[in-house]
């Protein structure tokens, strides 16, 4: 173009011209700019008015709300966000107040869902006067899912923790107490909301039993291996003791890598007790057992002994353990077919009383009294229970007898003379045949 020939109000209109097109080319640069800026950024950039319209809301809302920025804009926040104006108006005076303002909102996702936000806003003043605010929105609702999972995995833990009768403790390597059960402050005579945090779990061992546990807890660490569960002697608040079961495992961040340990008590009192009058009353019943001259025995239905006490070395030299587990009816030389006999007259007598040779662990024959009662279980015969005496003595004594009588009444037979025996009243009570 020959710019020479051009007029000077030609050439002005045409300067006015080449600018117009230089300003629109630099706005469309700036534009271009802030469209690719916009889009690079995670969150979304809003603003609103005085009154809560929307007037610019970045592109990146139709992916977190399903909603296109252009049918947000001039729409109110308030309808936005789901809020009444009671609590719109509240947060307007916050804004103003402290200039920036963080908070959190659950809105509706145009599918139906439900999507949470952040909303970063900082107040905008024109000559000092609000005039409304901007911001930065963040998606959280990944967040907030995560924080209510954690939250309902807490509340579960905790009402896991407050229904079990056992307590529930956790500590740290070295035995201080992170976390203790409400069940666990009443087991040992605390208040439910006394703090045991920081106190060691060995406080409330006994001192008799402290490094006995100290050491299975060391074991546990060096070896990795779980240790079986162990009794020990715990102190209650007011300085009494009682016995508890505690198991334990130890809590792993990573494989290898251990951070807490778990123990699991329980009151075990009344069981401990309960077994140790058992022993007792055992130990007592053994006692008993091997000093009595009879010997007590138990036999299931097939006649094999299932206990048998120790005076039975004394009787026929066997030791206990000779003879348990042997079929009774093989140890006295008998038939199975006798054994059932004796069973079937068992069952209709409830009792039965016999004397019978044996022969002793020498091979010597030993006479015995057997006196055995008949078990049953829910009407159901399942074996016998009784004694046996040695009557050896008593038995020798009744055959001498039997041979004394009967060599004396041969004597008085064979006599020639007559004799009369009367008793102290004068009653005849023999006469000899020589008489007749």
């Amino acid at each position: 173009m020959d710019y020479s020939r051009l007029s000077k109000s030609e050439l002005i209109q045409l300067l006015e011209q080449r600018n117009c097109e230089y300003d629109a080319l630099k706005q469309h640069t700036v534009d271009e700019k802030y469209r690719v800026l916009l889009e690079s950024v995670n969150d979304v950039l809003y603003e609103y008015d005085r009154e809560g319209v929307i007037t610019f809301i970045s592109p990146l809302i139709e992916v977190v709300s399903g909603y296109s920025a252009n049918e947000i804009v001039g729409s109110n926040i308030r309808d936005f966000l789901h809020i009444d104006n009671i609590y719109f108006a509240e947060k307007i005076q916050q804004i103003k107040s402290e200039k920036k303002v963080l908070s959190e909102y659950e809105i509706f996702h145009k599918n139906g869902t439900t999507r949470w936000l952040q909303l970063s806003t900082r107040a905008i003043f024109c000559k000092e006067e609000f005039c409304g605010g901007t911001g930065v929105m963040t998606d959280i609702t990944d967040r907030k899912q995560a924080e209510l999972k954690i939250r309902e995995s807490e509340a579960l833990y905790k009402s896991i923790l407050n229904s079990s009768p056992d307590n529930i403790t956790m500590t740290d390597l070295q035995g201080n107490i992170l976390l203790w059960s409400e069940n666990g402050a009443k087991m040992f005579g605390y208040p439910v909301d006394f703090d045991f945090s920081g106190h060691s779990i060995l406080e409330y061992i006994h001192e008799s039993d402290r490094s006995r546990a100290l050491d299975a807890i060391h074991t546990r660490l060096s070896t990795g291996e779980p240790t079986s569960t162990n009794e020990f002697k715990a102190l209650k608040a007011d300085g009494s003791f009682f016995w508890i079961e505690v198991s334990w495992e130890a809590i792993e961040s990573d494989p290898h890598v251990r951070e807490k340990l778990i123990f699991i008590i329980r009151d075990v009192t009344s069981r401990v007790e309960t077994e140790r009058q058992l022993q007792k009353a055992e130990e007592n019943y053994r006692r008993l057992l091997e000093n009595i001259n009879e010997v007590v025995y138990d036999i299931d239905v097939d006649g094999t002994v299932r206990y048998i006490s120790p005076t039975i070395e004394r009787v026929a030299g066997f030791l206990p353990e000779e003879v348990i587990g042997q079929k009774m009816y093989l140890l006295l030389g008998e038939s199975y077919e006798l054994y059932l006999s004796r069973v079937e007259q068992l069952i209709a007598n409830k009792l039965q009383i016999r004397e019978q040779k044996i022969r002793d662990k020498r091979g010597e024959e030993r006479w015995v009294r057997f006196s055995t009662n008949a078990v049953f279980e829910d009407d159901k015969f399942i074996g016998a229970s009784g004694t046996l005496i040695d009557i050896t003595d008593r038995k020798l004594m009744e055959i001498e007898l039997q041979r004394s009588e009967a060599l004396y009444s041969s004597i008085l037979n064979v006599s020639p003379d007559s004799i009369i025996l009367t008793d102290m009243t004068g009653i005849v009570v023999y006469v000899s045949p020589a008489i007749f």
